[in-house]
């Protein structure tokens, strides 16, 4: 799975290298997308307070103007060279820290850690998590990070109800693929069943909130 995991990656970087320049614009056509991390922004604030959190597949940083505007102090990690570059651009002399590109690899972090100070919440917008293959070692390696009692919120791509039974005879998640101007990419659909399996050695499952109407759903997870 690890090995599949690594494919995916390298697959995903490429992809996102190549509509980094248009990534901003991809997302502010569609209105929603406003409301949608407005409304991700709430639920984190809500139950993070100040202190040292990770944006984890943070893009192009836009979710750094919160983020920052809040008082958090910020690790952002971003595999694209290409998207990361473009946030380093948005912020620069910020104080938040950047990882470099070798300690953005999470399949890694059970290895070396990518920092020693321990995160008290964990951002991971926009369908982060379905670019991952190999969810249940995303979360063992997450957790290493985190400090207990801390936060993970992700953003996931919601299903239909076609999907969501079709899911559950099925044990592996559904693969979509994803195209811009002729660039495509893999993504995984996950269950909410198969996402608590995945965590429950290390999180607790707060709660899963169906942003339907803006096709995506919001989940909370707490560090044991």
């Amino acid at each position: 799975m690890k090995q599949n995991q690594e494919h995916t990656n390298q697959k995903n970087i490429s992809y996102y290298d190549k509509i980094a320049a248009a990534y901003d614009t991809i997302l502010k056509h569609e209105v929603k997308n406003d409301l949608v991390r407005k409304k991700v922004a709430q639920q984190f604030i809500s139950q993070v307070k100040e202190g040292l959190v990770l944006d984890f597949g943070g893009g192009t940083g836009e979710d750094l103007k919160w983020l920052s505007a809040n008082n958090y102090s910020v690790i952002f990690c971003e595999p694209s060279s290409g998207m990361r570059g473009i946030a380093m651009e948005k912020f620069p002399n910020s104080g938040i820290t950047f990882l470099k590109e070798e300690q953005t690899d999470f399949t890694k972090w059970n290895q070396t850690l990518p920092f020693q100070q321990k995160v008290s919440g964990v951002i991971a917008n926009f369908a982060v998590l379905n670019c991952i293959v190999d969810i249940e070692l995303l979360f063992e390696n997450m957790a290493l990070v985190m400090a207990p009692k801390a936060d993970l919120f992700f953003l996931v791509l919601d299903y239909g109800l076609k999907k969501r039974i079709q899911m559950l005879f099925e044990a592996k998640p559904m693969k979509l693929k994803i195209e811009y101007q002729g660039e495509d990419q893999q993504v995984y659909l996950h269950s909410v069943t198969a996402i608590r399996k995945a965590s429950k050695a290390n999180f607790e499952f707060i709660c899963c909130e169906r942003l339907r109407e803006h096709g995506f759903s919001l989940i909370h997870l707490k560090r044991k």
